[in-house]
């Protein structure tokens, strides 16, 4: 298991720092609902980095847990069943057109409530490369939920493998409170920003590999 660290949106350099080095611009059809401050943006380049962490450590699956996150102690027998199965759809070679396994805990559609995950290597490089391309457009589980590639695993099941301890985004968030945010100065700042530039900082190249 490895922790790896949180963007902090509360510090304005640090974050400011970490963006530019990144290179993921910030697109005119920004979410203006959601993703209105430096905190619900930091939230979405954490999972960005865990992405990258698995791509540039060549890791082939790796279970991502959001930090308000515990894994249920009784449920482990069961989690290695389940995730052995989704690894199977996960699996490149068999002609499934999944690469990533998104956990939902919220109610309603699936567009948001993903707070752990589970992604191919190729899955991985795959989301990086099209948010890079595309640039960041909403909160993460917003912007990849809903891809064919995303396969969502309910409620139901996610709850018997782990548990929340924080309120739903969005409900009370820490992410949606830090709100010194300039969206337009952003945009501006990141419109010309190369796509070459956000893949080199996400160990990948401009072909698909």
């Amino acid at each position: 298991m490895v922790a790896l660290p949180a963007v902090d949106g509360s510090n304005h350099s640090d974050f400011m720092a970490y963006w530019r080095r990144s290179g993921f611009r910030l697109t005119p059809n920004f979410n203006r609902g959601w993703m209105r401050s430096y905190g619900a943006v930091s939230a979405t380049l954490g999972h960005l980095n865990a992405l990258r962490w698995q791509v540039e450590n060549r890791v082939p699956y790796l279970l991502r847990l959001e930090d308000d996150m515990l894994i249920t102690p009784t449920s482990v027998p069961f989690q290695k069943q389940l995730l052995c199965r989704i690894t199977d759809y996960l699996h490149q070679e068999n002609g499934t057109r999944f690469g990533v396994a998104h956990f939902n805990f919220g109610s309603g559609n699936h567009r948001v409530g993903a707070e752990m995950y589970l992604t191919s290597w190729k899955g991985a490089a795959s989301e990086l490369r099209r948010i890079c391309t595309r640039g960041i457009f909403d909160g993460f589980d917003f912007m990849t939920n809903l891809q064919v590639s995303t396969l969502i695993v309910g409620k139901k099941t996610a709850t018997q493998l782990a548990k929340m301890t924080n309120p739903a985004s969005g409900k009370g968030s820490y992410v949606t409170t830090l709100k010194h945010f300039n969206l337009t100065a952003l945009m501006r700042e990141s419109s010309d920003w190369p796509v070459e530039r956000c893949l080199k900082w996400s160990g990948l190249t401009m072909q698909a590999s």
